[in-house]
């Protein structure tokens, strides 16, 4: 969420990812109750990490673990 454009760091972890190995990204969620964390604006939803991963070639999105806070993001 303090990366711009995020599509430009995916696609780099991409690049150097070894092949069959996953990435996971820790993300506040853009609908948290709760005021702690970054700014709401700053923060991507599920759907849009979905879109960034895919964009940047990644695929086998999922969401594994969320909480009211934070969701877990993970993709090959």
């Amino acid at each position: 969420h303090e990366v711009t454009p995020p599509a430009l760091l995916a696609r780099e972890v991409r690049r150097v990812l070894r092949p069959g190995h996953r990435l996971a990204v820790l993300e506040w969620r853009t609908d948290a109750a709760s005021s702690i964390g970054p700014p709401h604006g700053h923060r991507l939803s599920p759907g849009q990490m979905h879109a960034c991963l895919l964009s940047a070639g990644f695929h086998e999105f999922q969401l594994p673990w969320q909480d009211e806070d934070t969701y877990l993001a993970s993709a090959y």
